[in-house]
């Protein structure tokens, strides 16, 4: 009985453990990359086209090599969205629509703070 409580107990704060990781490691890359949407929108705003495009495929470049960790956590649908809207904003970027530009930028906002929001990690989710 003793040993079977053990094993509970180290189970529960593996799984804890695993998910405050998995939680930290969603808010950060949410944070970082509206930091860089940010960034590219002043670019925009500045009609700084091209170094609006580089930063762009910079963190298009930079999401396909998160997005599969990401996966393995947050809702595919969530991080498919992401990605879409770094492809359209690197197409309405190269077009200089400034009117798309800033609005795939609000989508891949919103996208990028449901990811830590829908998927935070809480009690309700183990149990």
């Amino acid at each position: 009985m003793r040993s079977m409580i053990i094993t509970v107990c180290i189970s529960l704060l593996l799984v804890i453990a695993i998910g405050v990781f998995c939680g930290i490691s969603s808010l950060h890359t949410s944070q970082n990359f509206q930091i860089r949407m940010e960034e590219i929108s002043a670019l925009i705003s500045l009609r700084r086209w091209e170094e609006a495009l580089q930063h762009a495929r910079s963190a298009q470049q930079d999401w396909e090599e998160k997005s599969p960790l990401l996966s393995m956590w947050v809702s595919h649908e969530n991080v498919d969205e992401v990605g879409i809207g770094l492809s359209h904003l690197s197409i309405s970027i190269q077009q200089q629509e400034e009117y798309h530009a800033l609005l795939y930028i609000a989508e891949i906002c919103e996208s990028l703070s449901l990811i830590y929001q829908k998927d935070a990690f809480s009690l309700k989710n183990i149990f």
